[in-house]
């Protein structure tokens, strides 16, 4: 169900870090993704994956978990 069929990810053993990704579409396609940065082991507060929706009035939330 996916778009594509096939991801290459560049090492740079040197420093244990991805430095490329490469996605291979199922239509051909190809998305090249060049990493700058790498910042591993941040930590990230619960709010990043928290959803408010008082920040958006307009829009209806539809949960479909059971």
């Amino acid at each position: 169900d996916k778009a594509y069929h096939r991801i290459t990810l560049y090492i740079n053993a040197s420093k244990k870090e991805m430095n490329k990704v490469i996605v291979y579409g199922k239509d051909g396609s190809t998305t090249t993704y060049i990493i700058k940065t790498f910042s591993p082991n941040i930590t990230i507060p619960d709010t990043e994956f928290t959803f408010d929706k008082s920040k958006f009035p307009k829009f209806e939330l539809i949960d479909l978990r059971d």
